[in-house]
This record gives structure tokens, sequence and C-alpha cells, in this order.
């Protein structure tokens, strides 16, 4: 029996058939193995990329399959891996599992194209179609993937059982956040002696580590004003971004939590000195919960793309700040992170908004938060009234136009052609039919366009007439200037019969007869 040709490509289908067999040959199809023993723990990913953990030293080597030697290969640990697919620590998914795969025969596609040179000027149109095939056909051929939730678990279960250590996952969280992967463990596995001296000493500022090259982590004055507070001597010696002003900034920043830090590091270096200036005001005297620190700190981005004083800023955040703290002492800390969540963030933009304008530069701030927002929506709603009202004027306007046609009736046969002279009767059209008629009334306004309702009666006197609106737009310059058909719809734009056409043709001959340019 002859094998089917895919896409009547005879050359394609050949190639397919060498991808698959070499997938085959090579077991590259197995979706994972793990193995455990006295002295390493290994999780193999599809035959092609190789995770080994020695027991003894705890080290992690990360291998791919060098299709071209036939060997493994080792890659270098970097916070990116270049050849190898990384590992997450959380949400192993049946997704990931998909995109290794996809990984694996994108390679093998591209190795067996230069291994086979009759096959290297296939289109990338039939490259991305044949690994789009061989993704499909072991798809439908692996058993694993009928029931991956079970074994994503599974997996996830012995790399946390045999695979990851907790104390370098729980400072690899700190410094990268919860995105963080294998890429990260094994870059800041190579420098774990000084990663614990930090852990220890300066738990919170763990993801000050990210900016530093590791060189400088043992240096016992690694968080010193030297290193940190503009204009220092030093400061310019591991090339790490200048983050404050003044020696009191950066006392107040070395006593503040490890997430409020890295959300820190990830602000606009312009916002971070008023923000800063607000938090460690005098009149807060009280510790701020961190929820609301970062809060303070995302409003920033907000406050920046708005035209606002810095005096306005640093005023309108410290209203932010009292009305947030008697929120938390009355309603506790749940009630608080659902409100910046879900409503803080939108009050704060329509603020923004509101002080930007016209009439909240004029009349500046309240003296509370409340205030300020009775103030916000009485303006918006203002605001909604005025656009309203202009819409309105003019929609009227549209509403008053009118012009003339030398055509105002005509029939054909069983078929009437009706001109709309006034953007009443086009807007009474586009209401009755369902469509945007209504929006030329400009251009009919300037001579440039025509519009007809179109009625068609049957003979037979059962039948309803069917009715249409048909467009004419005029073409060309002086005396070469005619009108052509630009659109002849039904209700909801639907198309028109082909009779219904040719008639509407013949209308537009008669028009331009009638008019002389």
């Amino acid at each position: 029996m002859s094998k089917r040709i895919l896409f009547n490509n005879p050359e394609l289908t050949e190639f397919y058939q060498i991808c698959k067999s070499f997938i085959y040959e090579n077991k590259f199809y197995e979706v994972y193995r793990l193995e455990n023993n006295k002295n390493e723990s290994v999780l193999i990913l599809f035959n092609f990329y190789r995770y080994t953990k020695k027991h003894k030293t705890g080290q992690i080597k990360v291998e791919y399959w060098c299709l071209k030697s036939q060997k493994w290969k080792r890659e270098r640990a970097k916070k990116k891996l270049k050849y190898c697919y990384t590992i997450p620590f959380l949400n192993l998914s049946l997704n990931y599992l998909f995109y290794v795969q996809e990984n694996v025969i994108i390679k093998i596609v591209e190795y067996l194209r230069i291994k086979h040179p009759e096959y290297k000027e296939l289109s990338s149109y039939f490259i991305s179609t044949l690994i789009d095939l061989l993704k499909k056909y072991l798809h439908h051929r692996t058993i694993i993937f009928r029931n991956a939730p079970n074994h994503t678990k599974h997996i996830t279960k012995w790399l946390w059982q045999y695979f990851w250590d907790k104390s370098i996952i729980s400072a690899v969280f700190r410094i990268e956040g919860y995105g963080a992967h294998l890429g990260h463990y094994l870059f800041y596995q190579k420098h774990i002696a000084k990663l614990a001296r930090v852990s220890r000493e300066y738990p919170n500022l763990l993801p000050l580590l990210s900016q530093i090259k590791p060189t400088y982590w043992d240096d016992p004055n690694l968080f010193s004003y030297d290193y940190w507070v503009n204009k220092s001597s030093r400061s310019r010696e591991f090339r790490s971004p200048v983050y404050c002003e003044t020696k009191q900034q950066w006392s107040w920043i070395k006593k503040q939590s490890s997430k409020f830090i890295r959300v820190w590091l990830q602000q606009n270096r312009d916002c971070r000195g008023y923000i800063l200036s607000v938090l460690m005001q005098p009149g807060v005297s009280e510790k701020l919960p961190v929820c609301l620190q970062i809060m303070i700190f995302m409003s920033g981005r907000i406050l920046e793309e708005q035209y606002i004083s810095e005096q306005n800023k640093q005023r309108l955040l410290r209203l932010f700040i009292r009305y947030a703290l008697d929120f938390w002492k009355n309603r506790g800390i749940r009630e608080l992170r659902s409100y910046l969540k879900n409503d803080a963030i939108e009050e704060l933009q329509d603020i923004a908004t509101y002080l930007s304008s016209n009439e909240g530069g004029r009349r500046g701030l309240p003296p509370t938060w409340e205030h300020l927002i009775e103030r916000n929506e009485q303006w918006h709603r203002q605001l909604i009234e005025e656009l309203q009202r202009r819409k309105d004027e003019e929609h009227q306007q549209q509403l008053a136009k009118f012009w003339d046609s030398n055509v105002s009736y005509y029939k054909i046969d069983e078929v009437e052609f009706t001109a709309l002279t006034t953007g009443k009767a086009l807007y009474e059209e586009g209401q009755r039919m369902n469509h945007c008629i209504f929006t030329y009334t400009d251009l009919c306004d300037a001579g440039r366009y025509l519009a007809f309702s179109v009625k068609h009666n049957y003979k037979d006197k059962n039948v309803k007439p069917y009715y249409s609106t048909l467009g004419l737009c005029l073409s060309g310059q002086g005396k070469n200037q005619k009108w052509l058909i630009d659109q002849h719809r039904g209700r909801y734009n639907e198309s028109v019969a082909p009779y219904l056409k040719k008639i509407a043709q013949q209308f537009c001959r008669v028009l331009n007869q009638q008019y002389s340019f």
C-alpha cells in the first residue's frame, strides 16, 4: 500500500518520514525518565535534555544531546541557559512539556535539513507545517499526555524530594521572585558560600544581589553607604545603579522587606526620590504594611504619566497613606489587600487624570482622601455630561444638514430608488436597516456621495417588498467625473441578489446622464 502524499508534495512527505524515523530510532518521543540511586538523581526529558544532581556535593549538572557528535554535552551554568531547556520551580504543567517537545522537534528538523541538503530548500511554510505534523503525531501516540496532570505532579514532587535544595530555592525566590527557574538555581549555587553569608546577615537585602557581580558578594562593606548612596567613591565599582540620594534613604531601605526591595529595584529612578520622601515623612511614624508600600511605589508610574507637580504628588500619596492606614485599622489586612488589588489602582488613575486637568490644578488638594474622591467623581460626571452634550449637539447638526439630488425618485421595473437628501433621512435609514449609512452625512453634504433607499416590489403581492440601501461615490475630476457604485447592502449589511446589482448598475448609468459635470 502506497504512503499518502502530504499536501501533494512528495518532497515534504519524504522528509517527514525521515524525521519521524529519526525520532523513533533515538527515542526522542519519551516524555521523561526519572532515575535515583545512592550517588545521583537524574531527570531526562525527551531523551534530549539531562539534569543530574550529585548527592555528595549537591551540584546540578545540565546536559543536552548534541545531534552532530551524538554525545551528551554540558551546559554552562548561567541565569539563561543557551542550549538546554530550563525547569521552572513552580507551574510545571502540560504546556511546559509541550514547549520542551516542540523545542526538541525544531532542533531535530534543523539538524536533518543540514544532514540532507536535498531538503534544505524547503520553504519556511513547509518546515513550520512539518513541525506541526510531527507534534500532532507524537501527541496522539504518547500515553503520558493523556494523563498529563498526574505525571506533571509526579515530576514536581520528585524534583522537590530529590533535586532541589530548599535553602538555595528560598534565597533564589527572594532574589528573583516566583518566576525563578533552574537557570537562576545554577547561577546562585556556584556562589553558595557568599550567598549563605548574605542570607544569614542581611536576608531582606538578597534582591540587591541581582544587581551586583558575585565577586563583590563577600565584601563586608557590601551594603554600606559607599556602594548605595549617590556621589559615593565606590558606587561605580560594580556598575550597579545608584538608588539612594541620601544616607537617610539608604538607612530606611535597609530595614524593609525583600518583597518591597524587589519592587523598589524595578521602579523608574525618576519617581523613586519623591516616593521615598513620602514613605519616610515624619507624619508616617508607624510601620506600613508591605502590600501598602508596594502599592505606593506602583502608583509612582501612574503619577509620572500625568502632568502633576512634585508637591501635589507627595501630598496625594500622603492622603492615600492616611486613608489606607485607617482602612487597615478598621477593616483588617485582608480587606486592605483586596482594596489595593481591586480598587486602589483605578482610583489613583482617575484622580491623577483629574489633578492634571485645569480644574484639578486650580482647586488643589482637599484635606482628606474621601473629599478628593468626591471631587474626582463630580469632575468625571461633569466631563461625561459635557461630552454627551457635545455629542448630542453634533448629532443634531448632522440631522439638520440637507443637499440636492438631480434624481429624487426613479423606478426600473419593480425596483424603486428614493434619494436620501437630509441627515435625518440617512439616520432613519441607518436605524431601519441596521447599518452605518448615517456616517456618510458629511460626504453627501459636500456633494461627493449620494444615497438611495431601494425598494424591490415582487410580482407576488403576498411577498413583502425587499429593502436595501445604495451608496454612490463621485470619481474622477472635472468633466471626467462620474458616479460609481460604492456599496449596495441589505439589512445588517447583507449582500443583495445579482438581479438587484444589475438594476443598480442600470440606475447608475441613468444618474450619470442626468448630471452634467
